[in-house]
């Protein structure tokens, strides 16, 4: 496919792929390849703590680097292009809540050098950042999560209010100075 071409060309993301993970990435891989997928946002992490996930994110950047499968670390716009040409499957670190960044907001640096460009501000429960959607008293974003939002906004992280109540994502619309996304809903 000529550069141009690719420019105008669709590109297919599956926004929330949790079942995707790596020990079972042979099963899954058929299906996004004949679905014709091209990014898929993969839970890494999500009520594990920092040690938990970066094994994770450890066994991620493996098979990318073995090329054991068409898949590559989608860390820029130009990564998703380039697999497109190659015809891989661009893998998006993706954080379903912000358990992995435990209360330590340089972890965000470590994540985001390893891939992670998206994060949910929450997973349902209240957290360190906010409340999640599942949260009676909806009391919104903490003094930590407002940090938090800052920091992934200097580290192009997008902020993902899946999940989130619904003070916590007024709030962080509040907060944020870039877009935010919803991946699923």
């Amino acid at each position: 496919m000529k550069e141009h071409n690719l420019k105008n060309s669709p590109i297919f993301l599956d926004a929330a792929a949790p079942m995707l993970e790596p020990r079972v990435l042979s099963k899954h891989l058929p299906g996004l390849l004949e679905g014709e997928i091209d990014v898929a946002l993969a839970t890494v992490g999500a009520l594990e703590g920092f040690r938990q996930t970066m094994l994770s994110v450890g066994k991620w950047l493996e098979l990318e680097r073995t090329s054991q499968y068409p898949i590559c670390i989608a860390r820029t716009v130009s990564d998703i292009r380039q697999a497109k040409l190659e015809k891989k499957i661009s893998i998006v670190i993706h954080f379903q809540g912000a358990e992995p960044i435990e209360d330590k907001i340089d972890f965000l640096n470590i994540f985001q050098k390893c891939g992670l460009r998206v994060m949910q501000l929450t997973y349902n429960s209240r957290n360190r950042i906010g409340d999640g959607c599942f949260e009676e008293s909806n009391v919104g974003i903490s003094a930590f999560g407002k940090q938090v939002i800052r920091r992934m906004e200097e580290l192009s992280i997008a902020i993902d209010l899946a999940h989130a109540g619904v003070r916590s994502s007024l709030e962080a619309l509040e907060i944020a100075t870039k877009p935010v996304i919803v991946s699923h809903a």
